[in-house]
């Protein structure tokens, strides 16, 4: 499973964005979260993913912002995960969607 190493900037308590480098163009992941998030940096995430065509589109997810960390799950069995680089308060699960869009 190929990985990719990128960010994750938290936007709001209802989105975050992760950026990824793959070859050249810079591939960005919009999550949308049932939930609220709690504050969070992540500057070294690991993006694993069979093909670069399951990182295109609209997928369902569900994940975790942990006290120390970040994982989240596609429904097309792509994942991202980090350890944060600031503790947060609190457990919190949630379910979502991602789109993911090029720039190149």
């Amino acid at each position: 499973m190929p990985e990719a190493y990128g960010y994750i900037t938290w936007q709001s308590p209802n989105q975050a964005e992760g950026h990824f480098n793959i070859g050249g163009p810079d591939y960005i992941c919009s999550l949308r979260t049932n939930s609220q998030l709690p504050y969070f940096m992540l500057n070294s995430a690991k993006l694993n993913y069979d093909s670069t065509d399951q990182l295109a589109g609209t997928r369902s997810l569900d994940g975790h912002v942990g006290v120390y960390d970040f994982a989240t799950t596609f429904d097309n069995s792509s994942k991202i995960e980090g350890n944060l680089d600031n503790l947060v308060n609190q457990n919190s699960r949630f379910y979502g969607t991602a789109t993911w869009s090029q720039r190149m």
